[in-house]
């Protein structure tokens, strides 16, 4: 019998690692919020052709990249850290192990991702906030039994209750939630992008990478706000000197602040259109030195 999403039997849940690509035997795996995950193992390979035919001689086989991307509606700030933070536990510093458990054709099986980090992470905040985050991994297992999961890991783990916490959205900030300076902004939508460079090692004779690391971060913020008594984002903008930004993404005990460092404005959009029917908004994109965010 085939299987679906409905034949899952524990939401995926995620475990930080000591060493990459080692599920630890022991720790706390924590529920991931995710609701879609689109694993894909990509092949290097070469056709071969000889001379007098006109089909292929062979097909040789070069590398393995497993990656997967995922979709979820956030409750707290694990994922959010761990796809634009760097520096330590609890971040994309560290990479994770994660868990799939489903029944497939009435049995129960376990897929693991192991040496997760991530490659790319957006955080859209609309009306309600989402987050789409893309990983390498050095390695994606095929189905396994729970006895051979648990071979694989070297220990039964135990695993997290069902999330029961509601997911975010934009009436938990309270009111003129995002300031620049300091000055409050009425925020139609923004995004922020975190984009990492990935550091590969790949020796001859190794199909899959055997060690990834982090190189390179860059954050790109996307603004859309009205043209009202908002401060002078062109004046801003061509002057190009760095503003600071903060967005109170919920309001709690505590707050969860993300914080934009020394934001520079590179590109202003806005649009006058007799058909439009709407206020006339403004749209900025810019690009913030670092961020942070409260860990929730």
């Amino acid at each position: 019998m085939p299987t679906s999403i409905h034949q899952f039997t524990r939401q995926w849940v995620a475990i930080e690692e000591t060493t990459k690509g080692v599920t630890p035997t022991t720790g706390s795996w924590f529920n991931t919020g995710f609701t879609k995950l689109t694993p894909g193992i990509a092949l290097s390979h070469q056709l071969i052709r000889m001379p007098g035919s006109r089909k292929v001689y062979a097909d040789i086989v070069g590398m393995e990249t497993d990656t997967f991307n995922v979709t979820y509606f956030p409750f707290d700030t694990k994922m959010i850290q761990r796809g634009i933070l760097y520096g330590g536990t609890g971040t994309n510093e560290k990479s994770l192990s994660i868990l799939q458990s489903q029944k497939v054709s009435g049995v129960q099986k376990y897929k693991l991702y192991q040496g997760c980090m991530t490659v790319a992470h957006t955080l859209n905040i609309t009306d309600i906030y989402s987050c789409t985050q893309s990983f390498r991994a050095l390695n994606i297992t095929g189905w396994k039994t729970q006895a051979e999961i648990d071979a694989l890991i070297g220990a039964t783990p135990t695993y997290p209750s069902a999330l029961t916490a509601r997911p975010f959205s934009n009436t938990d900030s309270l009111t003129g939630p995002f300031t620049l300076d300091g000055e409050i902004v009425k925020t139609k939508e923004a995004t922020l992008n975190t984009a990492w460079e990935i550091l590969e090692q790949r020796p001859q004779g190794d199909r899959q990478p055997v060690e990834i690391d982090l190189g390179n971060v860059e954050y790109t913020f996307d603004l859309t706000t009205w043209a009202d008594n908002a401060p002078d984002h062109l004046g801003d903008l061509r002057g190009f000197a760095p503003i600071d930004g903060t967005y109170r993404l919920w309001d709690g005990s505590p707050d969860c602040i993300l914080t934009l460092d020394n934001l520079l404005w590179n590109n202003y959009e806005t649009d006058y259109d007799t058909e439009a029917g709407s206020y006339v908004e403004e749209s900025l994109s810019g690009v913030p030195a670092d961020v942070s965010i409260t860990n929730i």
